[in-house]
């Protein structure tokens, strides 16, 4: 059986949580990312294949995080075995999990600490847009639901849903989200486009909107941070 402690523990970095793991991945540290990175092979692989996997994959900035983002058939191809990748695949998902309960019942407080780490974790490596809306109750976090996957040109959608959602949790306001697989986090037009639909929608059925985010590749757009104000633009 595999523990945390077991996996997490030496190379300098001592015994953490999955989240206190995750939340370095995008550091540069070549020798320590591929020190990690076998010791989780370890339980997988014969001779440690960190360094050769991280090098296939692109070492440098994020170098773990690719580890962990990669596709089942990139990392097969960097010579990582089917029991290696379902091991990486399962250690995101169950950080991410604890991630998601650092967030949901607890006070938001903008773009930042478990909440950013949250997004970056559950969105990074997807390769198709998704959008998600996080509901709240004044100031804390109800629940986080996925609206839509794929294109987001089509947007007429999207405003029944997150008000239906809206008044199903009781909730009063929203935040509205989703990646762009480009890892270029800045808004396109249809981004725009689709604030100024939302928020309306919202507004008209009495909800107040606190933010839209785009998540990047290591780095998030803040609608509000940039001076929008429900649908109003800078």
């Amino acid at each position: 059986q595999v523990s945390v402690d077991t996996v997490f523990h030496g190379h300098g970095h001592g015994s953490r949580s999955f989240e206190g793991f995750f939340m370095e991945l995008g550091n540069d540290d070549t020798r320590g990312n591929a020190a990690i990175l076998s010791r989780i092979l370890a339980y997988t692989e014969r001779g440690g294949k960190g360094g050769a996997l991280l090098e296939a994959l692109g070492n440098g900035s994020n170098g773990l995080a690719r580890a962990f983002d990669a596709r089942t058939e990139d990392l097969k191809a960097a010579g990582a075995s089917g029991n290696s990748c379902l091991l990486l695949k399962l250690i995101k998902e169950l950080a991410t999990e604890a991630l998601r309960l650092r967030v949901i019942g607890n006070r938001y407080d903008g773009p930042q600490g478990h909440f950013l780490d949250y997004l970056f974790m559950s969105l990074s490596g997807i390769r198709v847009e998704k959008f998600e809306a996080v509901f709240l109750d004044s100031d804390n976090v109800l629940a986080i639901e996925t609206l839509s996957e794929g294109s987001i040109a089509h947007t007429a959608v999207y405003p029944r849903k997150a008000v239906e959602a809206s008044l199903r949790l009781g909730a009063n306001q929203a935040i509205f989200l989703h990646n762009h697989p480009s890892g270029d986090a800045a808004p396109s037009d249809t981004d725009k486009e689709l604030i100024v639909t939302l928020d309306k929608a919202f507004a008209a059925a009495g909800f107040i909107v606190r933010d839209h985010l785009i998540i990047g590749s290591r780095r998030h757009w803040s609608a509000a941070k940039e001076g929008w104000s429900m649908g109003k633009r800078p």
